[in-house]
């Protein structure tokens, strides 16, 4: 079992390094003490990535039996705490096949996140929760927001995680608003990052717009350096469109390679971000995996 190392979905973007340290199993422990350990590592600063990890472990070992210690901390005093604890409901939620449950558990994440005064962009939880599992008082609830008037009078509140969650659910009722706010965000992005306040673009492109399509295409090649090109492939992902697809298939076979500075880190390559960015999108075969993708492209090629 390999630790993959920096794969984070940061605001949709994919930083993909892996590095072959073994993950640390789960203890032979009911989910109250794992659950307690991984807040607890959570609050140092350094171990951030640990609880991501572990999350995903806890939702495979202990299933729905993890719900309700998760749930004891979303109420809890550190901002931080309560988006792991959503996150750590999501992980159980977004792989059962229960739709109800989905629906459920959605719905539970949509309230606590709107409720939390330090929402700050955290929709970590929602990814891999599906469209269909958006129930009428989720979509009403985010249109609500979406819709309401910002601060000192302003006729717009801009809200990335408002906006990335109407994108990521498709409520098309949102367009209208999505437009107005798309009006707001920046031509010129940030250097490392230009999609980072760019939200209402990515979500109307996940809903189809081809006008937010092409802009979201063109805001990737737009980077200038290849590198830090290759490192937000991942943006494409979030759209879901066959556009983006398409596009993709050019790094994935591409034989381009960066090398890091840090000498324990693995180089950054066209194809590892290309192929991670098309598997969130479920575009990949199932039996190709990390370890024999390079072969899978191989064959496409030939």
């Amino acid at each position: 079992m390999k630790r993959f190392r920096g794969y984070v979905l940061l605001g949709g973007t994919i930083i993909a390094v892996l590095a072959k340290t073994p993950a640390a199993p789960l203890q032979d422990s009911p989910p109250t003490l794992v659950i307690e350990e991984v807040v607890e590592a959570r609050a140092l600063e350094h171990e951030r990535r640990v609880p991501t990890l572990n999350a995903s472990s806890i939702a495979k070992q202990f299933g729905t039996a993890a719900i309700p210690e998760w749930e004891k901390y979303l109420d809890h005093e550190d901002g931080r705490t309560r988006a792991n604890a959503r996150f750590g409901i999501a992980q159980i939620g977004k792989r059962s096949d229960d739709v109800q449950l989905r629906r459920n558990l959605l719905t539970q994440l949509v309230k606590s996140s709107l409720e939390d005064s330090q929402l700050d962009g955290k929709i970590a939880h929602l990814f891999g929760f599906r469209p269909g599992d958006a129930t009428d008082e989720v979509r009403r609830l985010l249109l609500e927001r979406l819709n309401a008037p910002g601060e000192s009078g302003a006729k717009l509140r801009y809200e990335p995680a408002v906006i990335q969650a109407t994108g990521r659910l498709v409520i098309r009722e949102a367009i209208p608003r999505l437009k107005e706010l798309r009006a707001l965000e920046p031509v010129d992005g940030n250097e490392k990052n230009p999609f980072r306040g760019r939200w209402a673009m990515l979500a109307l492109a996940r809903m189809g717009d081809s006008k937010a399509i092409q802009d979201t295409i063109a805001t990737l090649e737009n980077i200038e350096d290849g590198q830090q090109r290759t490192m937000n492939l991942g943006y494409l992902s979030i759209i879901h469109q066959p556009e983006a697809v398409e596009h993709l298939k050019k790094y994935l076979f591409s034989d381009t390679v960066y090398p890091t500075e840090a000498a324990d880190l693995p180089a950054i390559r066209d194809q590892d971000y290309a192929y991670w960015a098309l598997i969130s999108m479920l575009v990949v075969p199932k039996d190709v995996t990390y370890t024999n993708f390079r072969e899978w492209i191989g064959a496409q090629k030939s």
